[in-house]
């Protein structure tokens, strides 16, 4: 899962000129945009894929950040000028993944869908959702999770997952990054433990600095 940044100029986020206008409706990517590059100014940018990319092609910004994962699916990878790695912006828990609804009890299609579960989307998913949620936070939240099969030396039966917590007004960020053996490690104590290292560093008090509270704590 990535962020990418699309434009009809320029081939990369440092190439944007001084005050370039960037296009985002998410508070998250705003934070980071700003962390990144303070000196470029955050559109509000509303609509569906081909409406932000036909406003981008009007000239009515520089650039625009979506989520790769449309763009994939939709084979709209033309635009994609250039891809962020999860350090510098950190994805919104489970974006990007997929889900299939049945009842509870419903066991026969529960039986003949299995074959559908990924067990890495599964372990990632499960380990944002739960950072998440220690974390109290909901779709309007700058909180950034992502978790992914480590690649790098020794990486087998590895994952690493990243988190922030970020202020759109400021680009103040608290991030945690975490490397865990598959076997050594269940989900769920994974995305605890990062969203217990999010609150050790300061992301409870940056929390109720931008207006949002954290789980069990007052507005």
């Amino acid at each position: 899962m990535s962020i990418p940044a699309t434009s009809a100029k320029f081939a990369s986020l440092g190439a944007l000129p001084h005050g370039a206008r960037v296009g985002t409706s998410s508070q998250r990517r705003r934070a980071q945009l700003k962390a990144l590059r303070p000196d470029i100014e955050a559109v509000e940018f509303r609509g569906n894929v081909d409406t932000r990319l036909r406003k981008l092609g009007e000239g009515q910004v520089d650039a625009i950040l979506l989520a790769a994962a449309g763009l994939d699916r939709l084979e709209k990878t033309v635009w994609i000028r250039e891809r962020f790695e999860p350090i510098h912006f950190c994805p919104a828990a489970g974006q990007g993944s997929l889900g299939i609804e049945t009842r509870q009890d419903d066991s026969e299609t529960i039986a003949a869908l299995a074959f559908l579960n990924d067990p890495d989307t599964r372990f990632a998913i499960t380990a944002e959702r739960t950072a998440l949620a220690a974390l109290g936070g909901g779709c309007q939240v700058p909180i950034g999770i992502y978790c992914r099969p480590y690649i790098g030396p020794d990486a087998q039966d590895t994952v690493e997952i990243f988190g922030v917590v970020a202020d759109p007004a400021t680009g103040q960020t608290i991030r945690a990054y975490e490397k865990a053996s598959r076997e050594a490690t269940d989900p769920e104590s994974l995305g605890r433990f990062v969203a217990q290292r999010l609150m050790h560093d300061g992301a409870g008090a940056l929390m109720q600095l931008t207006g949002h509270s954290l789980a069990g704590e007052p507005q």
